[in-house]
């Protein structure tokens, strides 16, 4: 398509039973409350687009331009974003549950509350983006660029964080019960209130916690302290956490 619309021509288009818009450039334009389920829009230039309380369930955004873009309460139930760009964009409270964001570009995107449960997020990059109190049960993130992101509260509960990088990333509160973070790289700035249990698959190298503190005292200050270091340290892990906290609230008791 490859032409300039407006919201008019767009509903139009899509009322009379069009639903290809892909390379459609729709940037700067006021989409709110619109019907634009199954529509096509790979390549689309959406950017700056005002898509709040959209409903695009369903609809193939693979590769589209939507930097800036406020989709904020938007459903993008199973939509397919592999590829594209939402840096910066306001996904407060969107629902993308069992959506594609393979490869997606998602830099300080807001994304406080928004459904991801089932997502497929592998390889996309969340540098600084919030995720706070977002659900992302049994969510993909293998491979994800995850530093310095806020998962504050969010629920990673069967979450595949397999090999991502949440270097610097807030986990304050967040849920990884069954969580699979091996060969994740977990330098934090924030752990406590973390939930987890023995299902969570911790990485593999202790070295990769470095950094992990609670009360300013390291995962590997207690690992050392215990003599836990073994050949399982998901183990040495979950020992030296349950030691650390009790400490704290050893401390706390006391006062």
């Amino acid at each position: 398509m490859n032409r300039t619309m407006n919201r008019d021509e767009a509903l139009r288009s899509y009322a009379a039973g069009n639903r290809d818009f892909a390379g459609a450039r729709l940037s700067n334009t006021d989409l709110s409350r619109v019907n634009l389920i199954e529509a096509i829009l790979v390549g689309a230039d959406l950017s700056w687009a005002d898509l709040h309380c959209a409903d695009l369930a369903k609809a193939n955004l693979a590769n589209a331009h939507l930097v800036k873009a406020n989709l904020t309460e938007a459903s993008l139930r199973e939509a397919h974003l592999y590829g594209a760009t939402l840096s910066v964009a306001q996904l407060t409270g969107a629902d993308l549950t069992r959506a594609e964001l393979g490869e997606a570009k998602l830099v300080s995107a807001d994304l406080y509350g928004a459904l991801l449960n089932r997502a497929d997020l592998t390889n996309a990059n969340l540098f600084h983006a919030s995720l706070k109190n977002a659900e992302l049960y049994g969510a993909t993130l293998r491979d994800a660029a995850l530093a310095r992101a806020d998962l504050a509260g969010a629920n990673l509960c069967q979450a595949d964080l397999s090999g991502a990088n949440l270097t610097g990333a807030n986990l304050r509160g967040a849920n990884l019960s069954r969580a699979n973070l091996s060969g994740a790289r977990l330098t934090s700035r924030g752990y406590g209130d973390l939930s987890f249990d023995e299902s969570t698959v911790w990485p593999t190298a202790p070295e990769l916690l470095v950094g992990t503190t609670i009360d300013g005292v390291s995962f590997l200050e207690w690992l050392e302290t215990l003599n836990t270091i073994g050949p399982d340290p998901s183990d040495a892990v979950l020992v030296a956490w349950d030691a650390m906290n009790a400490a704290k609230l050893s401390r706390t008791a006391s006062v």
